[in-house]
This record gives structure tokens, sequence and C-alpha cells, in this order.
């Protein structure tokens, strides 16, 4: 039965494989060409750039957008429109809105995250707070482009560990004191918002909010039953995969290729097939039992 379901898996990673080969063969995606995907809006105070925003269609409120003085200095700006090289494919034209865009390029890097995490967790060795907290994260620094995303998730999961803390002292039932963690999570990611008045509005508020509340959950949990220092190393390892997905993500021909060839989902999937009837040793179970390997001499010949 299980060599059936064995050879059931790889039947089907091969056909996902020659599905998703055939498609990236026969079906050419058109051909790439600059696209004009928005307009860039650059803030300047006495020269000097103090912001920047972008725009889809040209804007025609520019009162509104930079206003005489600030501060006591003269505030100009700059228009410039945002070409990009064509990522055009058979699935997802060109003429996409840059929001739609970037939800497009979120839902094509989610599955090669999730692989990432899965190599990580099956084949490596590490553990982490579930499947997707670690994928999720790293798509949410991407957006961020700065170490400020690693900073607002280390802010709230200490003060969430603190009030969860708290929590439990007043033994409350699961399902209210989850929607209570959650609603402390929102009230910190909005005093944070206030403090960040730059750039920390848009990395607050990508990051989902079910998940840095299931993280507190099972960092409290975990440190419970196995004490502070393995749940820190749960913490430590989730945060590194997120950071390796956020490389993976920030590579530029990863998302340009996955929008040319969405085809290439396939072959993730087959990976992920495959991972999952993989029953062998981890790389860092191979490190931790290393002694068994080593030849030792026999208790016989140790007493003569």
């Amino acid at each position: 039965m299980r060599n059936q379901r064995t050879q059931f898996t790889i039947a089907t990673a091969g056909l996902l494989v020659a599905l998703s080969v055939a498609i990236m063969v026969t079906v050419q995606a058109p051909p790439s060409a600059p696209s004009h995907t928005g307009w860039k809006i650059t803030l300047f105070a006495d020269g000097r750039p103090i912001g920047s925003m972008t725009r889809d269609e040209f804007p025609t409120d520019l009162k509104s957008l930079v206003a005489s003085s600030i501060d006591g200095k003269l505030t100009t700006c700059t228009i410039e429109p945002i070409s990009t090289v064509g990522s055009n494919s058979w699935l997802f034209p060109s003429g996409l809105a840059s929001e739609n865009r970037s939800i497009v390029e979120f839902l094509l890097l989610l599955p090669p995250a999730t692989l990432l995490v899965c190599l990580f967790r099956n084949l490596i060795g590490l553990n982490s707070f579930g499947t997707f907290a670690p994928a999720l994260l790293g798509l949410a620094f991407r957006e961020v482009h700065s170490p400020l995303g690693l900073f607002v998730v280390l802010a709230i999961i200490s003060a969430g560990w603190w009030l969860r803390r708290v929590l439990n002292e007043l033994h409350l039932l699961q399902v209210p004191r989850t929607a209570l963690l959650l609603s402390c999570v929102v009230v910190l990611l909005l005093v944070l918002m206030a403090f960040l008045q730059g750039s920390g509005p848009r990395a607050i508020t990508l990051f989902p909010l079910v998940i840095l509340t299931g993280m507190i959950e099972r960092f409290w949990s975990m440190e419970e039953e196995d004490g502070t220092a393995s749940s820190l190393g749960v913490l430590a390892s989730t945060l590194f995969i997120a950071v390796c997905v956020w490389v993976m993500a920030m590579i530029p021909a990863v998302p340009v290729w996955l929008t040319r060839h969405p085809e290439t989902l396939g072959l993730v999937m087959a990976a992920q097939l495959l991972l999952g009837r993989y029953t062998g040793f981890r790389l860092l179970e191979l490190y931790r039992f290393r002694a068994l390997a080593i030849p030792t001499v026999s208790f016989s010949r140790a007493l003569r």
C-alpha cells in the first residue's frame, strides 16, 4: 500500500512536470516591451528628497500633494513615468494596474515561498511557527525594503508575549482570549504606525494580523511546554526562514519569470509532492547523531 502511494505520488509529480514543460514550450509569451505602469511623485524640501508616492493616473491635485512650505522650507516635486520591462504572459496581460500586478506577483511568489519553507523544515530540519508564517513574513519584508519589518515583528511579538502572560492570569476561554489578543495586536500596530510616521504605515499594514497573533500564541505555548530557550530558538529559525524567503523574492528575475511563465507553479507543486513522501534523515539530524557513525571499540576487545 505504501509503495502504491509512493508510485502514485511520483506519477502525479511527473505529470505536473510534463504538463508545465509542455505549456512552457508550446504557449509563447508575448514579446517583452517597456510598459507604462504609473507615475512616481518625489517630494523635495530645499532640494532634498523627503518622500515619494506612486499613482496609476497622472496627478492633477498637486496642491493637496505639495504644501507651500514644511517647517519654513520650500517644497517642490517631480513627476516621472514609471516604465518597467514588460513581463507579459499568456495569462496576465500588460495592461494590469500596479495594484493588481502587485497582487498577482504576491500570489505567484507564495507557492515558491512555501516550497522554500518545506525545504528548510523537511530536508534541513529547522523548526518554525507554522508553514505560512515564515512565507508571509518574508513576502511582507519584500514590500518594506528595509530592516523596519524585522523590528516590527520583534516589537509585536515581545509586547504580545507580555500581554499573553497577563491574559493567562485571567483564565479566559481560548476563543475570547485569542480575539482579545488580536485586538491588542491591532492596538500595538496602530501605536507603531503613529510612532513611525514616515515609512511606518507601509511597513505595518502589510503584516498579517492573524499570523502575528498565532505566532504569539504558539510562542507562549512552546515556552510553557519546552522552556524559553526552545521557544526563542524556534522564533529565531522562523525569522531566518522568513529572511531567506525575502532574499528569494527580492531577486528581480524570480517575479518576472513567474509572471511570464505562471505554469512554473506546476514544477513547484511537483516538488512539494515529492517532499511530502520524503521520510529520510534531515541534515541537522545527521549532525546531531554523528557520533553513531564513528567506529568504536567493542566492549569485549576493551577488556583484553
